[in-house]
């Protein structure tokens, strides 16, 4: 009887399936921060070409976290923001604050944005505005594909800078994402502050 239950013993060590526990959640399951959506979208709008149709991981990622023109056809979306930023010292910090729109019609859209960047704190020696729009729609054979970008930018010389710019473009758009971002040059370095 000894040997029978020494035997289911060492069996049962053999045949157990070792069950890991982890309290990480999966990449997949980890929330996203703003910062985090923005590079990706900054990622994608650099590794494609217009007319470039997106592997299948941007494009799911441009579904989750693009704005779809559905639900803007005829009708201007503007996203308002104020947003301050320091260095990690919080020596130097600036401010963004304004808005970027996008309207998507049949065939023709258009982007733009108005904000203004300025220093909050600090040695500030100049100030860069930009704003940039990536739009997706269908390419090929109906996979998602880039099918505009561009980029305004202005550099001023002072604590403050001010981007107004719009442009007009045509392209049937399905997604579409706009960013605003204030660059604060000092001495040392920079802090950048992304909006939405």
């Amino acid at each position: 009887m000894k040997n029978l239950l020494t035997a289911v013993s060492i069996l049962s060590l053999l045949f157990a399936v070792p069950v890991f526990v982890s309290a990480e959640p999966l990449e997949a399951e980890k929330e996203l921060s703003v910062e985090d959506i923005n590079q990706k979208f900054d990622q994608i709008a650099e590794k494609y070409e217009v007319g470039d149709e997106l592997s299948k991981e941007d494009a799911e990622f441009v579904k989750e976290y693009a704005t779809p023109s559905e639900n803007s056809v005829g009708a201007q979306k503007s996203q308002s923001f104020n947003k301050t930023g320091y260095t990690s010292g919080k020596k130097v910090g600036g401010n963004i604050k304004g808005n970027v729109t996008a309207n998507h019609g049949a065939v023709t859209s258009s982007w733009g944005t108005n904000f203004l960047a300025k220093k909050v704190k600090g040695n500030i020696t100049k100030v860069k505005a930009s704003a940039t729009h990536t739009a997706y729609g269908a390419v090929g054979s109906g996979g998602v594909g880039l099918v505009y970008k561009n980029s305004f930018s202005k550099t001023c010389n002072t604590t403050q800078c001010r981007l107004q710019e719009s442009e007009k473009y045509s392209a049937v758009v399905a997604y579409s994402y706009t960013t605003a971002k204030g660059t604060f040059h000092y001495k040392s370095g920079s802090v950048s502050v992304t909006a939405p």
